[in-house]
């Protein structure tokens, strides 16, 4: 399949996210698991905003997103863009390592179907590297998620 590792850009632009831009620490651990099984590309909207660009003809199965609550405002705007972009893409998302994880564990109900159709709900990376796995290859072999802790 192809992945898209995707990193939403923030939904205002403040003196935090120009100076002190964290590192995409999920897309850079979570990455190297999935290209064992399959094609992946990391989008950083936060540095790089042009999506259109960023692809480049590229046309993802998978959207793996990372999740942060300073990019929770687009959230809604951007997945609806890729579904519509991309019918059959699926939708995975996954906490920002620095401050997402815990969103997604504590309020789930803050990412609501359909646009996503799973939110990975394991604390800190390593979990999160394994479920994220995990659920593209029940994907990938035409299983449930339901299979999937």
């Amino acid at each position: 399949m192809k992945v898209l590792l995707l990193r939403p850009g923030y939904v205002r632009r403040s003196y935090f996210t120009r100076f002190n831009l964290s590192e995409a620490l999920t897309e850079i651990f979570v990455g190297p698991v999935l290209a064992d099984r399959h094609e992946v590309r990391v989008v950083d909207l936060r540095v790089r905003p042009d999506l259109e660009r960023e692809l480049d003809g590229f046309v993802p199965d998978v959207a793996v997103v990372a999740v942060h609550p300073f990019s929770l405002g687009r959230l809604d705007g951007l997945l609806a863009d890729l579904k519509a972009r991309f019918p059959r893409l699926r939708v995975l998302l996954v906490g920002a390592a620095e401050y997402g994880i815990e969103h997604l564990v504590e309020r789930p109900q803050d990412f609501i179907p359909p646009l996503p159709e799973a939110p990975v709900r394991g604390s800190y990376l390593r979990p999160v590297r394994q479920i994220a796995a995990q659920a593209l290859a029940a994907w990938d072999d035409g299983r449930d998620l339901r299979d999937v802790p």
